[in-house]
């Protein structure tokens, strides 16, 4: 019993030790506030308005407007087209906007598996009117184009006049309970790999999902719910920023350099314990970035992790939407 004991509590110190690493490599490779080098692209970042249609949130203006999913509660057509003729209404030039799990009319496969009499209807997922709104479900990312702000028509030609941004969107969550739509095995490694495969690293500015990438904004209290394939992918892809919903509790946003030094760290926690040989190589993958920042060398590739979850549910307090400029 003493045996055990101990080893608990060294795997506990190392785990501490590697948390400190990690957080004095974030310091010495402090991010400095993204400075474009053009205009700077203001996206606003919403998800899980669950059907709020009688009491929307106050969405901020901007050029790009994201929902990560679950626009309704109910997931039936009516329910998304009144969400869908919402996000219409809105000033942005573009909106995106991603499936979630209780968006079930719009998951073909689940509408043949669960036959429930308020999904039966004389129309399909063809017939929603998306009239100006991007729905992304997997497939091959968009590319739209901002122009300068002030600039008359006839300026697409001149230098700087516009910025492009690639978007990726899919709607997939693991399955851990229950008849949602969009599920997938969280033991299939695969599955999130054939998704992606459309998207190489370092192609795509945003990445829109529903669900959490692991360790990131997924936090239920004692618990991490995100998806560590999704985690894997969004670090072979780096995209500038990353919206998702679907825990409400991971609600907020944080900025985190992609480096050797989080990869091990990131490892680490997936393994859910930690040995000092582990502990010694996070610390040694943590020096050639640190140095490289003391000069101020490339750090590498840093991402926006935005949980935009505004809502627990019909009837719960509404947060604010989250806003980033890229």
């Amino acid at each position: 019993m003493a045996d055990t004991a101990k080893t608990q509590s060294q795997k506990t110190r190392q785990q501490c030790w590697a948390e400190r690493l990690i957080e004095s490599h974030r310091a010495n490779t402090h991010l400095p506030p993204e400075k474009p080098k053009e205009f700077p692209i203001r996206v606003v970042c919403i998800s899980d308005t669950r059907g709020t249609c009688d009491r929307y949130p106050e969405v901020p203006d901007g050029d790009l407007l994201i929902h990560a999913g679950n626009l309704t509660e109910l997931g039936s057509f009516e329910a998304i087209q009144e969400e869908i003729h919402w996000l219409d209404e809105l000033p942005h030039k573009y909106k995106v906007v991603v499936a979630g799990n209780l968006d079930r009319f719009l998951d073909d496969e689940y509408l043949k598996d669960h036959p429930d009499p308020k999904y039966r209807h004389a129309k399909t997922k063809a017939d929603m009117d998306w009239s100006k709104v991007y729905y992304l479900e997997d497939g091959k990312p968009i590319t739209l184009r901002f122009s300068k702000p002030g600039l008359g028509h006839d300026s697409k030609d001149q230098q700087g006049s516009s910025r492009t941004l690639r978007i990726f969107g899919s709607p997939w969550t693991p399955n851990r309970g229950g008849k949602f739509a969009f599920q997938y095995d969280p033991s299939d490694a695969e599955f999130l790999k054939t998704k992606f495969s459309s998207v190489e690293a370092g192609q795509v500015d945003i990445v829109v999902t529903h669900g959490p990438p692991k360790y990131h904004q997924d936090g239920t209290g004692d618990d991490h719910a995100g998806c560590p394939h999704l985690a894997a992918e969004i670090g072979r892809v780096r995209p500038r920023l990353h919206v998702f919903g679907h825990i409400p509790t991971g609600y907020g946003c944080e900025r985190i350099l992609y480096d050797k030094p989080q990869s091990e760290f990131e490892k680490m926690k997936a393994a859910g314990s930690a040995e000092w040989r582990d502990v010694l190589r996070l610390a040694k993958s943590a020096v050639k970035p640190s140095v490289a920042s003391l000069l101020g060398l490339s750090r590498g590739d840093d991402t926006f992790f935005v949980n935009a979850a505004v809502s627990d549910g019909p009837k719960s307090d509404l947060r604010e939407p989250i806003v980033v400029e890229l």
